[in-house]
């Protein structure tokens, strides 16, 4: 099991290494098609699709305040009663949260709204900028956490190569290493969280996509509520009635609420699943993945939308009516297919790997505060009165307060 102690400073750069998870030899994954399952998606599609073939005019996404009000937990629920309050899912992409609180401390140092965040290029000064991303990460999930879920996790990927580096060396090769503040930032904030209570996921041989979409999917099957904290685009294909994305706005301190909606008026004509067949095409420059040269946005969900699904397509290519798309499907030779393939998320990341299940998620305060409570205090005795983040322990106590009442209740 993961630990906060795993985590702490002296153990830093040595966490414990368990097996990776690898669901079949990876000399095999280039003959296996790794398309997830739609088994409960099937189920749903039913219900989406007449809102995506005759829509009503969208409402125009929720913009919601990082703080969260009463008035947004119900938006972002669709609840009206307290019927609801224990099938509610949070999942939160970890590794997002912290690089935005790394984002936005560079934002204000670059404004010069925050001053004083550099002590020079000793030791000291690394050690002083992730314990500032930490506690604005904590904060930001402390935000979060205000939306009142029943259930919730926080998802990093595993250090290491995962699946998709078996089936293409070159996916995320041009990527930039990771600066080393985010690196400790991450450590801290598992240890914190952790120590909060909270569930902390990560697996071996799989990315924190993977994990999310397999507990996703569980949670639906479930008949619970599902939200997931990310701004990657990857996880519209997982939307249904039930699921719902909180994008973060580029700018700002808010995030949208995003589903079948917003997806219909961002897509018209598909449905989310058909999203990752679209995006095959299209390729992902920030993952390195291929795509079908040529073919752009547009021209992508016309053709998925007439073939409806990759294989349709690049079965009957040569029914294509454009030239140049046709001529370009006509010398693929695998890559949309391997697009799509790296493109999909996993949603079968078995149990024993993930050491949960959703109905492990359940939010709770931890029978002994001491360790977190010193752990933010080492934290903040770092940081020192920087931009009101003083409260952090204030907030904490909050939230287990608001826990202890829902349990109560």
């Amino acid at each position: 099991m993961v630990s906060a102690r795993m985590y702490s400073h002296a153990q830093l750069c040595l966490p414990i290494t368990p097996k990776p998870y690898f669901p079949v030899s990876p000399a095999k994954y280039r003959s296996i098609a790794l398309i997830p399952s739609l088994t409960f998606r099937g189920k749903l599609e039913i219900q989406v699709v007449n809102q995506i073939v005759k829509p009503q005019r969208p409402a125009p996404p929720v913009i919601l305040p990082s703080t969260a009000t009463s008035s947004n937990r119900s938006l972002v629920w669709n609840v009206r009663s307290k019927n609801s309050l224990q099938d509610r899912v949070l999942l939160l992409d970890g590794k997002a949260v912290v690089y935005r609180a790394y984002y936005r401390i560079n934002s204000r140092v670059s404004n010069h709204s925050l001053k004083n965040v550099s002590k020079g290029d000793s030791a000291e000064n690394s050690g002083w900028d992730s314990a500032l991303t930490t506690v604005v990460a904590l904060n930001e999930i402390l935000n979060l956490l205000e939306l009142d879920p029943s259930h919730a996790a926080i998802i990093f990927d595993y250090p290491g190569q995962t699946f998709r580096h078996a089936l293409y060396p070159e996916y995320k090769s041009h990527r930039s290493p990771t600066p080393d503040t985010v690196y400790q930032a991450v450590n801290y904030t598992k240890a914190a969280l952790l120590s909060m209570g909270m569930k902390v996921v990560e697996v071996p041989g799989v990315e924190a996509d993977d994990v999310i979409g397999t507990l996703a999917s569980e949670a639906v099957q479930l008949g619970m509520k599902v939200r997931v904290v990310s701004p990657d685009k990857d996880f519209f294909q997982l939307i249904t009635p039930q699921l719902r994305l909180l994008r973060y706005l580029p700018q700002g301190s808010g995030f949208v609420s995003f589903g079948v909606e917003e997806f219909a008026q961002k897509f018209p004509g598909l449905l989310p699943s058909q999203h990752v067949d679209m995006q095959a095409l299209v390729g992902d420059r920030a993952d390195n993945i291929p795509g079908v040269r040529g073919i752009g946005d547009i021209t992508a969900r016309k053709l998925i939308e007439k073939f409806g699904t990759l294989e349709n397509l690049l079965r009957d290519r040569e029914l294509v009516t454009q030239s140049r798309a046709r001529a370009t499907l006509l010398l693929d030779n695998g890559e949309a297919f391997l697009s799509k393939q790296l493109l999909s998320l996993k949603l079968d990341v078995p149990r024993y790997a993930m050491e949960c299940s959703v109905k492990n998620l359940l939010c709770k305060k931890p029978k002994d505060v001491r360790e977190y409570t010193n752990l933010v205090e080492a934290l903040m005795e770092i940081v020192g009165s920087t931009g009101g983040l003083d409260n952090l322990l204030e907030r904490t106590n909050e939230y287990w307060r608001r826990l202890e009442s829902h349990h109560d209740g």
